[in-house]
């Protein structure tokens, strides 16, 4: 989990994917994830958002 948490902190302040890979020594596939389960859940955050407020 800290590894997604550090992802999210640095692809917001507009980190490469590959420089985020190099830091957390894991490979750009497992960035990738990380990116794909980002996005997913911001969508489902701003639905939430859509329909709650």
């Amino acid at each position: 989990m800290a590894i997604y948490n550090d992802f999210v902190a640095g692809y917001e302040s507009g980190m490469k994917m590959v420089e985020i890979a190099k830091r957390n020594n894991v490979s750009e596939r497992t960035i990738y994830r990380y990116k794909a389960y980002y996005d997913k859940m911001k969508i489902a955050d701003e639905m939430e958002r859509k329909y709650y407020i």
